[in-house]
């Protein structure tokens, strides 16, 4: 039988709970209105529909007199007709118990990777595209313990993580992961994330290294971030591919219309090349992606984000045009 996460949140929400427990639901869907007007790939070329990419659905759990929390949260994917797929699929994207002792937390269960946690939250657009790591196929997701909190002062934190092989959903660690990051506060505005991790197959010999340093910048207004990310992958098929990359990006409410920018470049050719969903990129080139926007907030629920994007390979291969008009609810 297919398991149905959006079923099981949505059950575990009606069911009762203590009174004295604080339970927050909230729920995130986007998609597009977009056109193609050229694109490598035949069945894209030219193409133009709405879609919804994704609905969320999240559940948080706090006990008044504990220090714990849980988090369960569903992902719902609708259909991608570039790939000429018409099933919504669904996944358990989070499910986690969490615990804050002196300053620091102890997660455990299904829980967002640390090359995704900081970058994701930074860059604030998730509804037009997502980070240029979690695109181009690293781990979004670990099933396993988690540890972060400050080291010597607030200016300077830490986490750790280890993941094993359990199967909770699609997006996950498949073999024994660990997983390290320090993060400084360089200055009041400028703050600075190292990151490695090495990924281990059944008889314990490393089959994959990522490292990524990311670097931000912000205001009361705006936000600029640079990040290097590189993923050397061995053992054989099994494994996921080489990904080196450096993705720039920047957004800013100072213009009189609020300005998103960004530029993804791929230093070697896309490893998910074209099973990337909803934008697949050609893996017999390297390639630069850009990404123009802006947004329109038209109420606390509803944004508006018109953009653009636009993949430019160095091979003789035709680029990919995507005009989008991305709209966000939120609750």
């Amino acid at each position: 039988m297919r398991f149905s996460a959006t079923f099981f949140l949505l059950a575990t929400a009606s069911s009762p709970v203590p009174a004295d427990w604080s339970i927050d639901p909230s729920l995130i869907a986007f998609g597009d209105v977009y056109a193609i007007p050229e694109h490598h790939l035949e069945a894209a070329d030219n193409d133009a529909d709405l879609w919804l990419r994704r609905l969320y659905l999240t559940l948080d759990l706090t006990p008044a007199e504990l220090p714990v929390s849980l988090r369960l949260r569903s992902e719902t994917n609708g259909p991608d007709h570039i790939a000429e797929g018409d099933d919504f699929s669904n996944q358990l994207k989070d499910a986690y118990l969490a615990w804050d002792i002196h300053r620091h937390q102890v997660i455990f269960g299904k829980q967002s990777a640390l090359t995704f946690q900081r970058i994701e939250s930074f860059w604030q657009f998730r509804s037009l595209e997502k980070t240029a790591p979690d695109l181009q196929g690293i781990t979004s997701r670990i099933f396993g313990l988690g540890v972060n909190g400050p080291l010597f002062s607030d200016k300077i934190r830490y986490a750790i993580a280890t993941s094993t092989s359990a199967t909770l959903g699609v997006d996950h660690a498949q073999q024994a992961k660990y997983q390290a990051s320090l993060d400084v506060k360089l200055t009041e505005r400028l703050s600075l994330e190292l990151y490695a991790d090495g990924l281990k197959s059944e008889h314990e010999t490393p089959s994959a290294n990522t490292e990524q340093v990311f670097i931000r910048w912000q205001d009361d207004k705006t936000r600029i971030g640079a990040h290097y990310t590189h993923r050397d992958s061995r053992g054989g098929n099994n494994t996921p591919g080489d990904v080196e990359l450096f993705s720039v990006f920047a957004s800013t409410s100072a213009t009189p219309w609020p300005l998103i920018a960004r530029v993804d470049r791929l230093l070697k050719p896309s490893a998910r090349g074209e099973n990337i969903d909803y934008m697949p990129f050609s893996p017999e080139s390297k390639s630069t992606l850009y990404i123009l926007g802006s947004e329109y907030r038209l109420s606390p629920e509803f944004r508006l984000l018109p953009n653009i994007e636009y993949v430019d390979y160095d091979g003789d291969i035709t680029s990919d045009w995507y005009l989008k008009l991305t709209l966000e609810f939120s609750l």
